[in-house]
């Protein structure tokens, strides 16, 4: 029934659209265009596991096909992918001005994109080559120059693609089964790709080795479908949606590599593999649901003496302390007591003498962030009750360098958080 719904008023959409361009495209009779785009658009649908994605390239690409008096479809992806709108730019009448029939492909360009914003998950899960294999279909449905626009996460969890880990990912024997099963789509075209690798929601972080794995699957899959695939990387995601959406299973990705608190660690190189350096609760031991340090500070100073050491030979070094905990608690209570066990941290650090108080910056995670980036682990069971020892695993600070992957991940995020809830209030 929803899904009927969502139909009924794209077809409105559509109806509107029709009716207000009577007028035609952007190139007028007497000087018709020769190369009309056939633009396909699949994706930027707004789906639980995917942020929603900066629209400007899309609309770019629009903007393009209404000039040329072609065609662009939308398809949205979900669990059973489906046909948005197609819209076919029809030629203007002759004797009009170049500005006047420019403000005519603007107005139809923000038609579709109008269009654009319904394109909303429907069922669960999402089955991105099922989408694909629409694109295919709707090229051949229209004359034109054809150019592919994927804007989605690559996270597909239904059909031939139904991603459950991406470090279990076998790409070469992803493709080779698609091939014996005839289910690559006909895809002869330009393409470019916008988002691949950004998550929203449940989905944990991908680190950079999980979007290289996504990379490789979706260009190997794309190549062999006979497209010439870019991968846009300037920063795609706009904001995240807030509304309720149906459910997309989470991927496994990659845990964030780490070693425990040991005295005589070679902290340039543990920074250098891009690993962290954890203390755990045998390594700095808080009064429980406190910032209360149990641990000796004496003992405490002599495990972080090589972290020191690295800071004070190169002030510009920088660090990240990120504070986790198990979930037993409310979230914002949870923050805050990360956050003051990491400055309690801080403060040990900075009394050692020869570290500057800019050189470290302090991020508490509580558990559902720190979930999220990998820093954590499920420790309820499958009623929700919470289980001490897998909690107690959760219960630590993590430092890392301040431009390592990881710590890049959290300090955009938040600066995204902090501007959004500035915006709120």
């Amino acid at each position: 029934m929803k899904r009927r719904l969502n139909q009924i008023l794209l077809l409105l959409l559509a109806l509107v659209f029709v009716i207000c361009n009577m007028q035609g495209c952007a190139a007028p009779k007497d000087n018709a265009v020769k190369n009309p785009l056939n633009l396909v658009i699949v994706g930027g649908t707004i789906r639980a596991n995917q942020p929603v994605f900066n629209d400007s390239r899309i609309r770019e690409e629009i903007m393009t096909a209404c000039l040329t008096c072609g065609t662009v479809t939308l398809i949205a992806v979900d669990g059973e992918p489906y046909l948005v709108a197609t819209v076919e730019i029809p030629h203007a009448k002759s004797g009009m001005s170049s500005s006047k029939y420019r403000q005519i492909a603007e107005n139809q360009t923000n038609q579709i994109m109008m269009l654009m914003e319904q394109n909303k998950a429907v069922t669960d899960e999402a089955d991105l080559l099922s989408a694909l294999q629409l694109a295919s279909r709707a090229f051949n449905a229209h004359e034109g120059i054809k150019k592919l626009v994927i804007a989605d996460s690559g996270l597909s969890t239904k059909g031939y693609i139904n991603l459950t880990s991406l470090e279990l990912l076998d790409v070469d024997a992803v493709i080779k089964n698609l091939k014996m099963e005839q289910a690559l789509p006909d895809l002869a075209c330009e393409a470019v790709w916008i988002g691949l690798g950004d998550v929203a929601g449940k989905q944990p972080v991908l680190l950079q080795k999980d979007r290289n794995s996504l990379r490789e699957l979706w260009t190997g899959i794309l190549t062999e479908s006979g497209a010439q695939l870019t991968v846009l990387t300037d920063g795609s995601v706009c904001r995240k949606s807030n509304e309720t959406l149906p459910d997309v299973h989470i991927v496994s990705v990659s845990q964030q590599v780490s070693v425990l608190t040991q005295k005589d660690m070679d902290v340039r190189q543990i920074f250098q593999e891009e690993k962290a350096i954890v203390f755990d609760e045998q390594t700095l031991n808080f009064k429980p649901g406190t910032a209360e340090l149990l641990s000796d500070e004496r003992e405490v100073k002599k495990l972080i003496e090589p972290v020191v050491e690295y800071l004070k030979k190169d002030r510009s070094k920088r660090i990240v302390l990120m504070g986790t905990t198990a979930s037993a608690g409310k979230d914002d209570d949870l923050f805050l007591l990360s956050t003051n066990r990491c400055n309690v941290l801080k403060r040990i650090l900075i009394s050692c003498g020869g570290i500057e108080v800019g050189q470290i910056e302090v991020y508490g995670l509580g558990y559902q962030k720190a979930l999220l980036y990998g820093l954590t682990i499920v420790d309820t069971d499958e009623n929700g009750k919470f289980i001490e020892e897998l909690g107690k695993q959760n219960r630590q600070v993590l430092i890392t360098y301040s431009d390592s992957e990881l710590a890049q991940k959290v300090i955009i995020a938040e600066n995204i958080h902090e501007e959004e809830t500035a915006n709120e209030k």
